[in-house]
């Protein structure tokens, strides 16, 4: 029995192509348009193990954690390190795990995003 993944969202998923001499990620000149059911799209902020300063302080930093969860339809193919696009948050794939149905068929792919930084957009976008 299949999940028939029908997709309550669409989004545009823009492949991850090479990088340029500075490291920098390059993508493809054009999006794909996916529909993607979204299960979760919520900023997470958790305290960071590092110390903020070089004190004794017990002080530590806050960072942005994944916290975006989200089916692909198998044609899609998303991949990680491509940037996605969906309610007007900008993404990066983070992992990709392929879903399986009860006959060993793939299904889906379920893929953690995390949000993208407005530092690491550069002129990409």
């Amino acid at each position: 029995m299949s999940f028939s993944l029908v997709g309550n969202n669409t989004g545009f998923l823009t492949r991850l192509i090479g990088s340029t001499r500075r490291g920098e990620p390059r993508y493809s000149e054009s999006a794909i348009r996916c529909r993607v059911d979204v299960l979760s799209l919520t900023p997470k902020i958790e305290k960071t193990s590092v110390r903020t300063d070089s004190s004794a302080s017990r002080g530590n930093a806050e960072e942005e954690v994944a916290a975006a969860k989200i089916l692909f339809q198998v044609a899609a193919k998303p991949g990680r390190g491509d940037r996605f696009v969906v309610a007007e948050t900008v993404l990066r794939i983070e992992a990709v795990t392929p879903r399986f149905d009860t006959f060993g068929k793939l299904d889906h792919y379920e893929v953690a995003l995390v949000f993208w930084d407005a530092d690491d957009r550069g002129n990409e976008l």
